[in-house]
């Protein structure tokens, strides 16, 4: 995928089971990705993106270790685990 992803549920769980890789090409920058919703998970499924934003109410379980994300920010009053490969920054 190229260019900013976001993915929204007003019920139910948002489960990431697959890689979602917003890296269209080794020179290109990554897009950003916005999870919103009441639960968010990624069970199996990689992360890959220069930014991820995480709103809503629910808790975010996001502890795949081959997660690779630049900046994350977030409004939410869930819980978030959040797993990374490498260094990021955290913006609130």
């Amino acid at each position: 995928m190229q260019g900013n992803v976001s993915l929204t549920a007003n019920a139910g769980t948002i489960a990431i089971n697959n890689a979602i890789n917003l890296d269209s090409n080794a020179d290109a920058t990554r897009g950003n990705l916005t999870l919103n919703g009441t639960s968010v998970q990624n069970a199996t499924g990689v992360l890959n993106a220069n930014g991820l934003e995480l709103l809503g109410a629910g808790n975010f379980t996001l502890n795949v270790a081959a997660n690779t994300v630049g900046l994350i920010a977030g409004n939410t009053s869930g819980s978030v685990t959040f797993t990374d490969t490498d260094a990021i920054a955290i913006v609130r």
